[in-house]
Formats: C-alpha cells, sequence, structure tokens
C-alpha cells in the first residue's frame, strides 16, 4: 500500500495544483497505483453497477479529497463511463458529484 498524503498544516484549505502534484509524488501513489485502483473497482463492481470515484482516492490516501483531482485525471484516460445524474460526462473536467462505470464493450 502506498504511503499516505497528510498536510495537517493545510486541512480545510485549497491546494495549488503544483502543491498537490508534489505531494502526490512523495507520497508514491503513481498515476498506474490510481487506474488499479479505479479499474479493481469497477471489475468489483461489474458492468452494471457503479461506483464514486471517491473511493479510489480513500483507499489510496487519508487525505483523500487532495487525490481527486488526479483520481478523475487518470479516470478520464482508462475504459470508464463517467455520468452525472445519468448523463455521460467527461470525469477530468465535470464539477460535482459524478459516478464511474465499466464502460460497454
Amino acid at each position: 500500500m502506498p504511503a499516505v498524503l497528510e498536510d495537517p498544516a493545510r486541512r480545510g484549505q485549497p491546494r495549488p495544483p503544483g502543491r498537490l502534484r508534489a505531494l502526490r509524488r512523495r507520497a508514491g501513489v503513481s498515476d498506474a497505483e490510481i487506474a488499479a485502483e479505479l479499474m479493481r473497482l469497477a471489475r468489483a463492481r461489474g458492468a452494471d453497477k457503479s461506483f464514486c470515484p471517491s473511493e479510489a482516492a480513500r483507499a489510496l490516501a487519508r487525505d483523500w479529497r487532495a487525490l481527486m483531482p488526479e483520481v478523475r485525471r487518470v479516470a478520464a484516460t482508462l475504459p470508464l463511463r463517467a455520468t452525472q445524474k445519468g448523463r455521460p460526462v467527461d470525469p477530468a473536467t465535470a464539477r460535482g458529484p459524478i459516478r464511474l462505470s465499466l464502460a460497454p464493450e
């Protein structure tokens, strides 16, 4: 399991994108680890069920909210379908809660 992202001094404050990437690298959470967790969750649910991308972030980091932009970015590169209120969306640019599921083949 990768190291956990944590910065108690900044809890509750937004992190600049460059700092987020630096924390992610320092914590050792790679794109490959994020992708593996997303696909594991998708396969575990099956094609007819969806999951929240925060489930992957929570499995990878204690400070999971800081990892969410990276999780969404990686999700956009995988064979996953992203929806918001039942409509397809781009996970990297959608605002608000989204659901991910295996893309139809």
